[in-house]
């Protein structure tokens, strides 16, 4: 079976591709759900999001007579990500004050 069936964020390989570039393609990963099977995820609430990385490159001029290096962000990944069940900008309970005594 396919990683892409298997996983818990289903995903689809897409070509990220520009003639003026090398690397010119770069496979990325594209969600193809919002959110996660139900039944992998029991009682959590969570969204599918994708998981990026940055990768150096070389791109060329119109001319393509000089290049110059730069940093492309690619998805590599669709993961599960939990929802905050609370709102803790209106949470004042979040933060204790704890004393503590400094052992002498």
């Amino acid at each position: 079976m396919p990683l892409a069936e298997k996983a818990l964020c289903p995903f689809e390989y897409s070509l990220n591709y520009n003639p003026r570039r090398i690397p010119a393609a770069l496979t990325e990963v594209k969600c193809s759900c919002q959110k996660p099977s139900a039944r992998y995820m029991r009682s959590h609430i969570a969204d599918c999001k994708p998981l990026f990385y940055n990768v150096r490159v070389l791109l060329f001029d119109e001319e393509c007579n000089s290049f110059k290096e730069h940093v492309e962000t690619v998805s590599m990944a669709c993961i599960p990500v939990l929802r905050a069940l609370r709102d803790i900008d209106n949470d004042r309970n979040l933060l204790t004050v704890i004393k503590a005594e400094v052992p002498q």
